[in-house]
């Protein structure tokens, strides 16, 4: 066994070297001998996308598929092995010859992708429309279940929605959705802006108790020109007196009751959905941010890059059409245009409110995804500023996340209300 882990190692460095043709050459030995392991699989099926064999590739899916039936997961998980390689080129040419029935779905995504990797928003939406219709086209029949790796690019490319579609929202009704749920309510004494504008950070009860109190003390230290907002949806007797302890040492503090659409996704987006709210009483830039985090830096030199714009807002490196805006941390202006970015952000999340646990995680994601989209396309007076391009830093060097996954994975569990 030591023997074939070594000699599936070396094949590894081989792809990663990018000396594709002997990968291929390592890897098909190493099927022979033991077809039941994955690796020689995944070396295989890389190095042939890479080297532009899409014969091969094909002969190597349809070889997966009559030994072990699960050809789509195969192939999804060699086009996921492309883009974390940075393999780019060959991602992108298998939207264009890997049209394979519902293998195509995986194509257009990581096509999609990788063109706004490359800054062209165009191009990467018009793959992400043939993915949604690929995906729609294969019905419940395809089974994309959560437990599976392609869910991740089933949410990504199903919650994204391009320019069209957010100049299409009925806001009166979303307005009057959104006004339905309940209204948040002021532990203490309601409070005004600080000269920098309220960091918002919205939880659960779990996630206050877990995290809150690191935020709290680091940003006394590193934002002292902010107010520090916290706002609970569904607090127990415990968060409640949290907040007015909080609140007594000059955090802000509004909880929100239980309603049925509470999941793990209502509680991401809800910072953003209070932040409408409570955007007429502040009258001050809104800063939303995850309640997990603490303060590495001063957040001054944000607050100066953010200046004079409507929207601000950090971007991702890495590759996914929702990922590619953290919603950690984000600044909405109170100008009329400020308020018209939030109020578009918030009517998005209302548009997919129904979209069930787990397939709707990212929705805050998403929604300021496609908004800043629409901004670029559509309302040019909405002011945008890219603050990593502005401050020359991405947005760990100013706060860290705080908890490991498991930790959190198991808070959001505990968060889930069954929902029919």
């Amino acid at each position: 066994m030591a023997d074939r882990r070594e000699e599936e190692a070396a094949a590894l460095a081989t792809l990663r070297a990018g000396r594709f043709g002997d990968a291929v050459a390592s890897a098909m030995p190493l099927l022979r001998s033991d077809p039941t392991r994955p690796w020689p699989w995944f070396i295989l099926g890389v190095a042939l996308a890479a080297k532009g064999d899409f014969v091969g590739l094909r002969e190597a899916v349809n070889a997966r598929q009559r030994a072990f039936g699960d050809a789509f997961v195969y192939f999804h998980e060699l086009a996921v092995g492309l883009m974390e390689f940075g393999l780019h080129d060959a991602a992108a040419q298998l939207g264009d010859n890997a049209r394979w029935g519902d293998l195509s779905i995986t194509s257009d995504y990581v096509a999609g992708c990788v063109h706004l990797l490359r800054g062209d928003d165009d191009k990467a939406f018009d793959r992400f429309r043939s993915f949604k219709q690929a995906v729609a086209d294969c019905g419940p029949a395809r089974g994309f279940a959560a437990d599976t790796l392609f869910n991740v690019a089933y949410r990504q490319g199903t919650l994204i929605e391009d320019h069209d579609y957010v100049a299409a929202l009925d806001r009166p009704r979303l307005a009057s959705r959104l006004d339905a749920l309940p209204a948040p309510e002021w532990i203490g004494a309601p409070a005004r802006a600080a000269p920098a504008g309220i960091l918002l950070a919205a939880c659960d009860a779990g996630y206050l108790k877990a995290f809150a109190a690191r935020l709290v003390a680091t940003t006394r230290v590193h934002a002292p020109d902010f107010t520090l907002h916290l706002h609970v949806v569904g607090p127990d007797d415990e968060a409640v007196a949290l907040l007015s302890e909080f609140a007594g040492q000059g955090v802000a503090a509004t909880v929100e009751a239980v309603n049925d659409r509470l999941d793990p996704s209502y509680y991401a987006c809800a910072r953003f959905l209070v932040a409408r709210r409570l955007a007429g009483w502040y009258r001050s830039p809104l800063w939303p941010l995850d309640v997990d985090l603490e303060l590495l830096a001063p957040l001054a030199p944000l607050a100066a890059a953010a200046e004079g714009s409507d929207l601000a807002f950090f971007r991702y490196s890495g590759f996914g059409p929702c990922s590619r805006y953290p919603a950690v941390l984000t600044r909405f202006a109170s100008t009329e245009t400020g308020v018209l970015a939030l109020d578009t952000v918030a009517a998005f999340i209302g548009s997919k409110l129904d979209v069930r646990w787990p397939f709707s995680w990212m929705l805050d994601q998403a929604a300021l995804g496609s908004t800043i989209r629409w901004c670029r396309r559509r309302a040019p007076q909405i002011s945008l500023c890219c603050l990593q391009d502005a401050v020359g830093e991405y947005w760990t060097a100013f706060m860290r996340s705080c908890g490991g996954d498991d930790e959190k994975a198991g808070l959001r569990a505990g968060d889930v209300t069954p929902r029919v």
